[in-house]
C-alpha cells in the first residue's frame, strides 16, 4: 500500500521554494490582525493575506487573519461586525497592558497588538479604511506590512505571477 504524502498548501510551497522562509525572529513579538481589500481584490485577496500571515509568523509574530473562515452566507456587514468585535477585544487587550498588567510583567512579555495593512498598492477598501480608524479611536497603532516584511509587494507579486 503506497503512503500518501501531505501536499502543503500552495502559498507554503510557493515560500519555501522563493527561500522565504527563514524562521527570522522579531525583536518584538507582535499581534497582528490582518486587514486590506478583499472585495475590491477577488482573485488574490486569500493569496495575500496567506502569504502575509505566514510570513510575519516565521519572524515570530502572533497573527488573525480575518480572510480564514468566513461564515458560509453571511453578509459585508455581517463580516465587519465580526472584524470589528475582534478590534475592540484587541483595544480592551491593548489597555490592559498599559494598565494594571505592567505593573507585574514588563511589557516586553506581552506582544503589542497592531492592526497590519497588507495592501501594496492603492486599492480602495471600505473596510479596511472602517478597521484602521476604528483600531486608531481604540488606541491600537496600524502599521504597513512593509515595516515588518521588507519587499511584501515584490513577493506578492511573484505569488501572483506563479499562480496564474
Amino acid at each position: 500500500m503506497k503512503k500518501k504524502t501531505e501536499q502543503k498548501p500552495p502559498v507554503e510551497s510557493f515560500a519555501e521554494r522563493a527561500g522565504l522562509l527563514k524562521n527570522r525572529k522579531a525583536g518584538r513579538r507582535m499581534l497582528l490582525y490582518l486587514s486590506g481589500a478583499i472585495t475590491n481584490d477577488p482573485g488574490y485577496y486569500r493569496l495575500k493575506f496567506d502569504l502575509a500571515e505566514m510570513l510575519l509568523k516565521d519572524r515570530g509574530h502572533i497573527v488573525i487573519n480575518p480572510a480564514h473562515d468566513p461564515t458560509p452566507g453571511s453578509s459585508y456587514a455581517d463580516f465587519l461586525a465580526e472584524d470589528l468585535s475582534v478590534l475592540t477585544e484587541l483595544g480592551g487587550y491593548n489597555r490592559l497592558l498599559h494598565g494594571q498588567l505592567s505593573l507585574y510583567l514588563p511589557n516586553s512579555f506581552f506582544p503589542l497588538p497592531a492592526v497590519c495593512l497588507v495592501d501594496t498598492t492603492d486599492i480602495y477598501s471600505v473596510g479596511c479604511t472602517v478597521e484602521s480608524r476604528y483600531a486608531n479611536v481604540r488606541g491600537i497603532p496600524t502599521i504597513r506590512i512593509e515595516t515588518l516584511v521588507e519587499d511584501f509587494g515584490k513577493i506578492l507579486q511573484k505569488a501572483k505571477e506563479e499562480a496564474l
